[in-house]
This record gives C-alpha cells, sequence and structure tokens, in this order.
C-alpha cells in the first residue's frame, strides 16, 4: 500500500472533524505558518484516485452566464437559447432550470459556508463547479495566490467528500493569463503538498487593457498561450473552459458608451468561428444573458422585457447550428 493510499483515512476523518467543529470554512484563511504541519489551517487533501466517483461529461460548446442581473437564471429566459448548459452567479439561487447542464459557482469573497457547500454538493450529484471568480482581479475575488490556493484546497475538499462524482474547474482567470494560473499550482504545492485537485481550467477573456476590444487576433493568441502553458505544466487533456467573453464596454464598464451593435456582432462571429474550429476550447460562454441597469455591450435579452436582443437572435442560431454539426 502506498503512503498516499496510507494517509487518505487520515485525511477523511480530519475532515469530518472539522465539520463537527465548525472550522472547515471556505473563506480566504489567514496564512499558515507551518503550511504541511498540523494546525487550524491544515489542507484536508482528498484525491480522486482514492476512490472518488465517475467524473460526468463536462459542458460542451455555447453555453450562458446567467443571474448577473436581479432577475437571476429564468428557465424561460434560458429555454429561448435552446438546450445550453449555464451558470448561475448566486450561488444560493433557486433549483436547476430543467432541460439545461448547470455549473454551480462559488465566489471566494462570498461568505458561504462549508455546510451549506456540503448541502448543495449531496443534492446534485456529479455537477461542475466553478471555485472562485478572477482572483487575480481587484474588482473580483481579488486574492493572491497563496489565499486563493488554501480557500480552493479546503473548498474543493468539502464538495469531494460530499460528492466524489463532482467536477471541479479553476477560478475564472481574468485575461487568460497563465501567471497566476502557474502561481496558483506554486502556491498549492507549497502549502498542501500535491498539485490542485481539479478536473479542468476556467478563463475569462476581455481585451479591455489594449487600444482595440475587438481585436479577435488578440483573443485568440492569449487562448493559444493558456493552452500552450496547460502543456507545459502538466494540465494538458483537462477541458478548457472559456467562462466569460465579450466586449463590456457600455455603462457598466470605463466611463464609455455602448457600442454601435454592429461591432459587437461582428466580433461574436469572428471569435465564436475560432472557438468552433480550434478544438482548443471545450465550451464557451458569452457575457452576459442580461446586465440589468449596467448595460453592458453584447446583452443576449432586451433590457426588461424577455426577448432577444441582436446579440441574443445571433447566439441562438450559431448554438443551434453548432449542436447540429456533425462531430469527429
Amino acid at each position: 500500500m502506498t503512503q498516499r493510499a496510507l494517509l487518505l483515512p487520515a485525511a477523511l476523518a480530519l475532515l469530518l472533524i472539522g465539520y463537527a467543529l465548525g472550522r472547515l470554512v471556505p473563506a480566504a484563511p489567514t496564512p499558515n505558518p507551518s503550511p504541511k504541519g498540523g494546525g487550524e489551517n491544515s489542507a484536508p487533501f482528498l484525491r480522486r484516485e482514492g476512490g472518488g466517483g465517475v467524473l460526468s461529461a463536462p459542458p460542451q460548446g455555447y453555453g450562458l452566464a446567467a443571474g448577473f442581473d436581479a432577475a437571476g437564471a429564468v428557465p424561460a429566459d434560458l429555454d429561448r437559447f435552446g438546450p445550453l448548459w449555464y451558470y448561475d452567479y448566486r450561488f444560493r439561487s433557486s433549483d436547476d432550470a430543467p432541460g439545461h447542464q448547470r455549473l454551480l459557482l462559488i465566489e471566494a469573497r462570498s461568505a458561504v459556508s462549508a455546510g451549506e457547500i456540503a448541502a448543495l454538493a449531496r443534492t446534485r450529484p456529479g455537477h461542475w463547479w466553478i471555485l472562485g471568480n478572477e482572483p487575480n482581479d481587484p474588482n473580483q475575488d481579488n486574492l493572491a495566490a497563496p489565499e486563493y490556493a488554501r480557500w480552493f484546497v479546503r473548498t474543493a475538499a468539502v464538495i469531494r467528500a460530499a460528492d466524489p462524482s463532482a467536477g471541479i474547474l479553476s477560478a475564472g482567470i481574468a485575461d487568460a493569463d497563465r501567471i497566476p494560473a502557474q502561481a496558483f499550482i506554486a502556491a498549492t504545492i507549497a502549502w498542501s503538498g500535491a498539485s490542485p485537485d481539479l478536473d479542468g481550467w476556467n478563463i475569462h477573456n476581455y481585451l479591455l487593457d489594449g487600444p482595440d476590444p475587438y481585436d479577435s487576433a488578440r483573443f485568440q493568441a492569449r487562448i493559444l498561450a493558456f493552452h500552450d502553458w496547460m502543456v507545459g505544466a502538466g494540465q494538458a487533456g483537462k477541458p478548457l473552459l472559456l467562462g466569460e467573453w465579450g466586449v463590456l464596454y457600455g455603462r457598466g464598464c470605463c466611463s464609455r458608451p455602448l457600442d454601435p451593435a454592429s461591432r459587437g456582432l461582428a466580433y461574436m462571429d469572428r471569435t465564436a468561428d475560432w472557438l468552433e474550429s480550434s478544438g482548443l476550447v471545450t465550451a464557451w460562454a458569452w457575457f452576459t444573458l442580461r446586465s440589468g441597469d449596467r448595460q453592458f455591450n453584447g446583452d443576449l435579452l432586451q433590457p426588461a422585457t424577455p426577448a432577444l436582443s441582436a446579440f441574443g437572435d445571433r447566439y441562438r442560431v450559431r448554438a443551434a447550428a453548432y449542436a447540429a454539426r456533425p462531430r469527429r
């Protein structure tokens, strides 16, 4: 029997004790002076090889980023696009929308207890989880790599214990930036002694830091660089999800008015064509279904109505055509 196999029962016991004491809380913890020793911040690290369930299929193709506005993920709104996968920014939202694969998102900055996470995991067996939202963005989770690594390890352990068949994705990494991804791996190994226990990677790709937010060549180059990093980092073969893409400029961002829809639609077509043909990205979701008062460019639904916008109609047509296409 290997040393890892001998350690698994002990790790599981520590996890259960943590539940009982109410100490395993998936909030960004304080730095651990002795990461590999004992103490309150030691990591209960459970590996899939130790008897985990069968992993369900990851999302494929077109999806929807829902729940950013006050309406949340309304099933009737999702149905307008066909049976697409989706995720909801509201962790405590209602039941899964029938006919749609749902990913479960937990933002690291949210006050969600380990008990709530475990309860949801037990009632959603086989779901895929997104752990965090842009830890490398000061306007989102805003966590340094060691902080995010500790939160990720503890939260993943809660989910694994409640549902061994769950799929776990990284946080959506802003700018598809491989540098914080590598820092996350290094910090996780330094604290837990093992690589992150994840089944796939999640990135966001906006071009807000350059002169042209519609530069599809730069959009592609970022994803290509991240994919190449995955190969070099021993992460090849894992799904790569593009959890957010689009053009954020509008009332909600950067003090800039809404652009003409024609520019955004052309950008959607160019980038989606590449996503469909490149084979590098498993699934992708345009941001967003509806942004409410912020009015970002590219909302898929019209403001305050259930009707599709020009972006939504284009996205629906593209998703249906992609779904009907034969796969190799």
